[in-house]
């Protein structure tokens, strides 16, 4: 009767505004949502792995929080969507030959144009060598200049001998410290090598006596505590000369750093160690010299204030990428309330929730990356977990997107709430991996797991909700073809 009353085409509009109207009111789940990060069941996620940035500048700071930044690509700091993981024992790894540091290459600071690691300032002697040498200028990295002073087919009672003199110290020579940054690229077996501070009379102090090939090694010596040797009236007067002696064999080295003017050494840090076995970690100090190698401090800003306007190049830390300091398109909360969940299949429980988390690893220039492993723990207890799934290499494909082929079900690798689990541990550059949660929570929790603010909402009164300007829309739609009608 109604459809006679109105004709085809008015009764067809009213369905269609009825039909609206009852599909924006009916329960449904809710659309996606911000996940609450604070809540006790928020998934615990996290790519582990070792970043290498390929230059660190001290002036974009020293913290934890400044370590995140590096160039970007284009030439823009960015920030890296991770955190330095600072329960490390010693976080910060770098090497003393790779810090572009204005002070390694200054002396003698009186001379704008004349810098010691200048090979064309360097002269050799061979007279008592049947070898070959060679002064070179060099980068140990980027921005990071060196001289270095080889040998070849030296054998034994060969002495090759490199002067360096164009300064002059005349007071307080014993105050002074003898400083030499540098690498031992490569030491023959019966070689030795030494670094001698000279003066007029040819009288000298030897501060590197070596024979083994060490990479970022610093020697700061005060000269007033070193022997004196040579040929001289047996005082150490005056530094005149810098010396490099190679016998009985080759080596190669490269100084990034000499100096021979300064009163105090530099500061190089500090670190955690377990000082006298008792298991617990002490802060000590680096000192003076240090014998080679990478060295691992326990913050950057432990380094001496002359390091200040620094460049650490190949800077590594170890970094957690986790989902919360992902975007917000990263991560995505899916409720589910009904009356079937409650009554039926989940007793005294408001509803299921489906988390999201897509996570990865950066692609750039400045960036390396070495072990890295998804790992999580899980948050909620087995009763409440419903299934955990694995899906990688899906890009940004929207999460509802994903095909059910790529999922993997780990679901049986979780154990109990707290427990570790290694999700993957063949993590790549590039690669997007996505973890999808499935838990039945209770009534705070169901509430909780959504940030403040957050889209969507759920069941009946969710749908209503979300919907109150459409549905509105419709009513009064609805109302006026009635009255008109009539």
């Amino acid at each position: 009767m109604i459809r006679e009353r109105l004709g085809g085409r008015a009764f067809a509009m009213l369905t269609l505004l009825t039909a609206l109207l009852v599909a924006t009111t009916a329960p449904a789940a809710a659309a996606g949502q911000s996940l609450n990060w604070s809540a006790d069941t928020a998934p615990q996620a996290q790519t582990e792995v070792d970043v290498t940035k390929a230059v660190h500048n001290m002036a974009w700071g020293q913290s934890a929080e400044a370590v995140r930044t590096y160039e970007g690509d284009d030439g823009s700091l960015t920030e890296v969507e991770a955190e330095v993981n600072t329960s490390a024992q010693n976080p910060y790894t770098f090497h003393y030959t790779e810090v572009n540091h204005t002070d390694y290459g200054a002396f003698p600071h009186d001379k704008s144009d004349v810098s010691a690691i200048d090979a064309g300032e360097w002269t050799k002697d061979m007279s008592g060598s049947a070898g070959t040498g060679t002064v070179e200028n060099v980068e140990t990295a980027p921005g990071v200049e060196g001289v270095r002073i080889s040998t070849s087919s030296q054998s034994s009672g060969d002495a090759a001998t490199f002067t360096f003199s164009n300064f002059s110290v005349t007071s307080d020579e014993d105050k002074r410290f003898a400083q030499a940054v540098y690498n031992a690229n490569s030491a023959d077996s019966g070689v030795t090598y030494e670094l001698r501070y000279v003066d007029s009379d040819g009288d000298y102090k030897t501060v590197v006596s070596n024979s083994t090939a060490v990479d970022g090694v610093v020697t700061q010596e005060q000269l007033g505590n070193i022997a004196t040797e040579g040929s001289g009236d047996g005082t150490f007067d005056d530094i005149q000369q810098l010396q490099i002696v190679v016998s009985d064999a080759d080596a190669s080295l490269t100084f990034v750093g000499l100096n021979a003017e300064k009163m105090s050494p530099y500061d190089l840090g500090d670190q955690q160690k377990d000082t006298d076995g008792d298991g617990s970690l002490e802060t000590v100090d680096i000192g003076e010299d240090y014998a080679g190698g990478a060295v691992s401090l326990r913050a950057l800003d432990t380094l001496g204030s002359s390091f200040s306007d620094a460049r650490i190049h190949d800077l590594t830390a170890p970094m957690e990428f986790t989902g919360e300091l992902a975007g917000s398109e990263d991560v995505m909360v899916e409720r589910t309330e009904d009356e079937s969940v409650e009554s039926g299949n989940y007793p005294g429980y408001k509803g299921t929730a489906t988390v999201y988390v897509r996570l990865s690893l950066p692609d750039a220039y400045d960036l390396a990356f070495s072990g890295a492993a998804l790992t999580d723990t899980q948050s909620v207890n087995s009763d409440r977990l419903i299934s955990v799934e694995y899906a990688e290499g899906v890009s940004d494909t929207e999460f509802g997107n994903i095909s059910d082929g790529s999922w993997t079900d780990v679901t049986g690798s979780y154990s109990g709430e707290g427990s570790s689990v290694t999700v993957d541990d063949t993590i790549q550059v590039g690669q997007t991996s996505v973890l999808k949660y499935t838990y039945k929570l209770t009534p705070d929790q169901f509430d909780n797991i959504v940030a403040q603010g957050g889209s969507g909402g759920s069941g009946a009164m969710g749908g209503l909700g979300n919907n109150i300007p459409l549905v509105g829309g419709i009513i009064a739609t609805l109302a006026a073809f009635l009255k008109r009608l009539s």
